[in-house]
């Protein structure tokens, strides 16, 4: 009966670190939110009708007049950075609290995701090219919200199958891309890592996203962690290989990370997102 009491209080201390932890983090966003808005700032979750659908968009920066950063989400259904998580910092693949001092930032609940998720969403409008047109529809609502000719897109994961298509079909809407944990082949990344996963295993006792893209029309620069096993980076290489980019194409590679990145990591690619914009005079 003691051990029972004892795992009892050890549940509840450990309920009430979480919700404590919870709390730390709401009044972490709202200071955020408030900070961003007091110093003229835009920290705003807006509404917007793509595809037939009512979405929602989380924009934050320091300066609304930075250039628009657009950032599709990993999963699928997995909207970190996201609406719901404010985009404080480091979150999943990406730190943001850099870099909402040089872009205006916008995170997008997709489809059947987190704020936009409604009961009512057609089951047979989860598909990629409706993804592609809700991304598209965005990237012109974008365009008019801010009255800008150009945006820049990034893709994390998931959201990189969608990025790149959106970038190879859509040149003129974007300034450049940024792949983030860049998917190339999405069944032979699982093989790869079945492979890898059964070799450790004996140790210790399909979807081709990019079939058709060999050139994109405007600068990209890719980011990608060398322990990565979901995702895998032998076939990045290969791609970014024979990728052609006659405006420029650049890879790093991320030494302290698997799929999702260290801290360390995150801020790292932050910080060549922001030197990635820098160099191209957006």
């Amino acid at each position: 009966m003691v051990f029972v009491w004892i795992a009892l209080g050890l549940v509840i201390i450990a309920v009430a670190g979480l919700l404590l932890y919870r709390a730390y983090l709401q009044r972490r966003i709202r200071n955020q939110s408030k900070r961003l808005i007091a110093a003229g700032g835009i920290s705003s979750v807006e509404e917007v009708r793509l595809g037939g659908l009512k979405q929602y968009v989380l924009i934050q920066a320091e300066d609304a007049s930075k250039p628009v950063l657009l950032v599709l989400h990993g999963g699928p259904g997995m909207p970190v950075p996201g609406v719901g998580c404010r985009g404080v910092d480091w979150v999943f693949n990406l730190s943001t609290a850099e870099l909402i001092k040089h872009f205006t930032v916008v995170f997008w609940d997709q489809r059947g995701t987190g704020k936009t998720y409604a009961a009512e969403t057609p089951a047979s409008s989860m598909n990629m090219e409706q993804f592609l047109t809700d991304a598209s529809e965005l990237t012109d609502w974008l365009q008019a919200r801010f009255q800008t000719d150009k945006i820049f897109l990034s893709g994390v994961s998931w959201g990189s199958i969608i990025g790149i298509q959106l970038a190879h079909r859509y040149p003129d809407k974007f300034h450049a891309y940024i792949g983030i944990a860049q998917i190339v082949n999405w069944a032979e990344s699982d093989q790869i890592a079945y492979e890898w996963l059964l070799g450790r295993a004996q140790e210790t006792g399909s979807y081709d996203a990019l079939s058709g893209i060999r050139r994109l029309d405007m600068p990209v620069c890719f980011f990608h962690s060398l322990h990565d096993i979901t995702i895998s980076g032998k076939l990045l290489q290969q791609f970014y290989e024979r990728l052609e980019a006659p405006q420029g194409k650049h890879l790093t590679w991320l030494e302290q990370s698997a799929h999702i990145y260290s801290p360390a990591d995150s801020r790292l690619v932050e910080k060549g997102v922001i030197e990635f914009k820098t160099n191209l005079h957006v």
